[in-house]
């Protein structure tokens, strides 16, 4: 039920001013004790407040996430010479469907070095797949191309719930002569 239609509930019940709240309209009414001063404008405060603070932690985990992207730099700055890196993947799970999905991703010299890919396993937390040790690996010995397989290491109920096959493919810009 929205605010409006609360307020309009509350209203209606109170026969107009400053409507009581009362605790037989709420759907958690069972579990607490409303005291009688506490008006159904106060509810309406209290849930803004508790939205307000949702959305304040998620932009602060906005602001984070954007302050390690810009410390990791970009791809020009972090492997000169490298002038395209894209990413072949197939996502695998435990189970009879293994096959989660098939994914490609490119990165070009302008965007951020941030090869971290968060795990798509159900309740993983903390886990993910890094593969910025193979881009350095690849970059500093100027190979074209490499295969693997990375598993998660994140906490899940079940051990090795989620891989990925990969293939990197790196392009540089070309020397003068």
């Amino acid at each position: 039920m929205t605010r409006n239609a609360w307020q309009y509930r509350l209203l209606r019940m109170s026969g107009g001013g400053a409507p009581r709240f009362s605790p037989l309209l709420h759907p958690e009414s069972s579990s607490c004790i409303v005291n009688s001063a506490f008006t159904a404008w106060d509810f309406c405060l209290l849930h803004e407040r508790k939205n307000m603070n949702h959305r304040q932690s998620y932009r602060q985990k906005l602001e984070r996430e954007k302050a390690a992207l810009v410390a990791l730099g970009l791809i020009s700055e972090r492997y000169a010479g490298v002038s395209n890196i894209e990413f072949r993947m197939t996502y695998y799970r435990r189970g009879l469907d293994a096959v989660l999905m098939k994914r490609t991703l490119s990165f070009s010299s302008a965007d951020y070095a941030d090869f971290h890919l968060k795990c798509m396993g159900d309740g993983c937390t903390g886990g993910g797949f890094d593969l910025a040790p193979v881009v350095a690996g690849l970059a500093k010995s100027r190979k074209k191309t490499t295969k693997g397989k990375v598993y998660c290491h994140g906490m899940n109920h079940t051990f090795g719930h989620a891989s990925i096959a990969y293939e990197v493919n790196i392009q540089y810009y070309k020397r003068d002569k």
